[in-house]
């Protein structure tokens, strides 16, 4: 179910950008809020991202700090534009929660996305039957009409697969993924033939960690590539108790666990081999 109103990740990365662009200036909040004719309260919620900032506060702003470059300003507008910025995603926003947004967000934006899974199959790379299959376990006390809701925007995300620029999809799935019988084994032999299919796209490359690695696979995470004006990488990490972004610097742990299982999966997995071999138990 949707939640507390949060910032979206845009507007407060520019948020922390103003709060540090003043503080360095030596610049009191109710000051700034002085020059802008603005409430204190306004300028806080700039600042923490609650509301986004409008393009003359921000110009205004700009220059009473005294930033001259013409790159961070530039940034500073595109973040600003991309905090206001609505999308085909935005309706779904009464469906999830509001920082599930945020995922979503990331995943058409970045240009390249890796992801961990050791329960499922990765979102981006489900067949329909097993997107179904998978919600009906996880939210089995959910509405039908509402799971077939969260199934259609897991579909639209994977449009971003299709496109003519598509993010380079580097995946590592645990071996015992591929032999879980979500929805049983017609649904199983429908994903394993797909992730055959997307093996076979030149940006798409998927890796299975096997059984015999001692290697640990705990948890689901996706670490998301980006280029300016964002953030170069954030993950986010999947809880019991929801999703949980990181950024720099912590997300420097999040990649280097990540470099550690890819190179452990390209030395022990033959993926192509594994996935054939999982799917003769379905057919």
């Amino acid at each position: 179910m949707p939640g507390a109103h949060t910032p979206n990740m845009r507007a407060r990365w520019l948020g922390e950008l103003l709060r540090e662009l003043r503080e360095a200036k030596g610049v009191t909040s109710k000051a700034a809020a002085q020059y802008l004719e603005r409430s204190p309260g306004t300028m806080s919620r700039y600042e923490s991202g609650e509301y986004p900032i409008r393009r003359a506060d921000l110009l205004a702003l700009i220059d009473f700090y005294g930033v001259p470059d013409p790159a961070q300003r530039d940034r500073m507008f595109k973040l600003r534009e991309e905090s206001w910025k609505t999308d085909w995603w935005d309706d779904y926003a009464d469906d999830v929660d509001e920082p599930f947004i945020d995922y979503v967000w990331l995943e058409q934006r970045a240009h390249q996305i890796k992801v961990v899974d050791n329960w499922r199959v990765p979102g981006l790379l489900q067949h329909p039957s097993y997107t179904a299959a998978v919600l009906e376990i996880v939210e089995a006390d959910s509405d039908p009409t509402q799971r077939a809701r969260w199934a259609e925007l897991r579909q639209a995300r994977q449009h971003r697969l299709d496109q003519e620029d598509p993010p380079a999809v580097q995946a590592i799935v645990d071996e015992a993924v591929l032999y879980r019988p979500i929805g049983g084994p017609e649904v199983m032999a429908e994903q394993l033939r797909h992730l055959q299919a997307l093996s076979e796209r030149p940006k798409i490359d998927i890796r299975v960690l096997p059984l015999r690695s001692a290697a640990p696979l705990s948890g689901m995470f996706t670490l998301f590539s980006l280029g300016e004006p964002f953030p170069a990488d954030v993950a986010c990490i999947e809880t019991l108790v929801g999703a949980r972004y990181v950024e720099a610097p912590n997300v420097q742990q999040v990649v280097q666990a990540y470099n550690r299982l890819w190179a452990i999966a390209q030395d022990l997995g033959a993926p192509d081999a594994l996935i054939a071999e999982a799917l003769k138990e379905y057919t």
